[in-house]
């Protein structure tokens, strides 16, 4: 019996072959995993906390542009003077689902300062999101399934869910990269709110 070259397993070791819809694969497989990292479900860890930032180095806000869950267009832009509170969620997140009613509630003590809420919803279903908002959030959301707004702020390492809150002048003040409590939120909103 003798040997073809071309299917010699020797030869050909230390060298794995793969099919083009493998390679595609491997390579979707790498983005999803790549994706949730930078946006991933936080329950805490090291990238948990509160950063409250002094007001002499606050740093802009990235534009936040983009259509609610309901279609309608938003920019933060429009919201300068305001604090605003930019929280990123998704129905998936369990974490997410239980600070909603702390985030609703600090919204409505809130509101009446100068403070406006948007959450940032990522990676989720469109009618999920709706779904969920309804009967829970009274403020809008942003529909942003690729999370390209939570990569406008590289700086944060924004996960879901994540607190982003900008002050009146449309810098970030604070960021709390795990669920919220309402007396924790509350307290930090009213801080940033009573600044000139």
């Amino acid at each position: 019996m003798t040997r073809d070259p071309a299917r010699d397993p020797a030869r050909d070791m230390g060298r794995a072959r793969m099919s083009w819809p493998a390679v595609a694969l491997v390579a979707v497989a790498l983005a999803f995993a790549a994706t949730f990292a930078a946006a991933g479900c936080s329950t805490g860890g090291s990238r948990s906390g509160t950063v409250v930032f002094p007001v002499k180095d606050r740093k802009p806000a990235p534009p936040v542009t983009g259509h609610t869950l309901e279609g309608a267009p938003y920019s933060l832009a429009d919201q300068r003077g305001k604090v605003v509170v930019l929280n990123f969620w998704a129905t998936w997140c369990a974490p997410c689902v239980q600070e909603a009613t702390a985030l609703e509630a600090t919204y409505e003590s809130t509101k009446d300062s100068g403070v406006t809420f948007l959450g940032v919803n990522v990676h989720d279903i469109q009618d999920k999101a709706l779904a969920f908002q309804s009967g829970r959030l009274t403020y809008p959301s942003l529909f942003d399934p690729p999370s390209s707004v939570a990569l406008n702020f590289p700086d944060l390492a924004v996960t879901v869910p994540s607190t982003v809150v900008i002050d009146r002048q449309g810098r970030v003040a604070a960021a709390v990269r795990t669920a919220v409590t309402q007396d924790g939120l509350t307290a930090l909103v009213r801080q940033i709110a009573t600044e000139p």
